[in-house]
């Protein structure tokens, strides 16, 4: 298991959840899919073409619940900035 600070319904709740998502090009995407959190903080650092996961792997240190409420608080913040209704 790679990511072992998550229960089972954690896993289930945060998953598909925009903050859990990380914008990568499909090859990068594809060679770290499964991979623990810290291969993919080294890879999204060094390899992506996209700010975004170079900008996690920078404010991130560890990927948990936590974590991912933690940036979708801040999504949610940038979103409605730039969006206004």
């Amino acid at each position: 298991d790679n990511y072992p600070q998550f229960s089972s319904e954690e896993h289930e709740q945060y998953c598909r959840t925009l903050a859990n998502l990380i914008p990568a090009s499909s090859s990068l995407n594809s060679s770290v899919k499964n991979a623990k959190y810290l291969e993919k903080k080294r890879r999204f650092a060094d390899d992506s073409m996209f700010k975004t996961p170079r900008k996690l792997a920078t404010d991130y240190s560890e990927w948990t619940p936590d974590e991912i409420k933690k940036r979708s608080k801040e999504l949610y913040s940038w979103v409605k900035t730039r969006w206004k209704y």
